[in-house]
């Protein structure tokens, strides 16, 4: 079971997923993802990622990452986003 504001991402996050999490980070329903099962993500979920960070560092507040799998983190160096990426916040 997930806490509140916190969005699980599947493990294939490809279009469908990132509609979802913009719907919820839209409704301000989310604070951190849950990225532990990730094992492929698509362009529009990164994109969808970094704008909701860049969104809630405007208003004061963190996207809190939460234990980024191997995938998570491919996808954004794949993409030649790793700074990006760091912008973020981590936990285990």
């Amino acid at each position: 079971m997930s806490a509140p504001h916190e969005f699980v991402m599947p493990g294939r996050s490809d279009a469908t997923a990132a509609f979802e999490l913009l719907e919820k980070l839209r409704a301000d329903a989310v604070r951190s993802i849950n990225a532990s099962g990730v094992e492929e993500m698509s362009t529009p979920m990164i994109s969808v990622i970094v704008a909701g960070g860049e969104a809630l560092r405007k208003k004061g507040e963190q996207l809190l990452i939460k234990s980024p799998s191997d995938g998570f983190v491919n996808a954004f160096s794949d993409l030649g986003l790793f700074s990006e990426m760091m912008k973020l916040e981590f936990t285990k």
